[in-house]
């Protein structure tokens, strides 16, 4: 009997291990489809915007899906606004050679990795996950 139950949990395991090598690239095994970034400000206390909607305070750490690049804005009263975009790249270790390594492997699950990897965004990296910005005192208005 024990014997028999061995069987069976390696096989489930042995079904479970299949279903994820062929249903996802190896970017999105490894990154997942949102990424770390964090949000400094000097001086610190300015509301963070992406996209238009607030996320938070600096300092501040979020997760932002990967292959969007959102766009930036931290402002603070008393100060100018900084905006910027978040700028991302291939992670070609995660996309190339995980997906080409599960081509040499097993050829289907690497052919489903090249499609599922940029789907997911997962073979995305923002070039800069941690943000620092020094914003500028604004300038004095002009009475009339």
């Amino acid at each position: 009997m024990k014997n028999y139950q061995n069987s069976r949990n390696s096989i489930k395991m042995l079904i479970a291990l299949a279903g994820i090598a062929l249903f996802s690239g190896c970017a999105s095994i490894v990154n997942g489809s949102k990424q770390t970034v964090s949000f400094n400000s000097t001086p610190p206390g300015a509301k963070i915007y992406l996209n238009g909607a607030q996320v938070g305070t600096t300092p501040h750490v979020c997760q932002i899906p990967r292959g969007e690049n959102p766009e930036v804005m931290i402002k603070k009263s008393g100060y100018e606004p900084e905006r910027l975009v978040m700028t991302d790249s291939v992670d070609a270790a995660a996309y190339f050679g995980g997906n080409l390594g599960l081509c040499l492997l097993w050829l289907v699950p690497g052919v489903v990795g090249f499609i599922a990897d940029p789907i997911t965004g997962a073979m995305w990296e923002y070039d800069y996950p941690n943000v620092n910005v020094v914003l500028s005192p604004e300038e004095p208005k002009e009475s009339k």
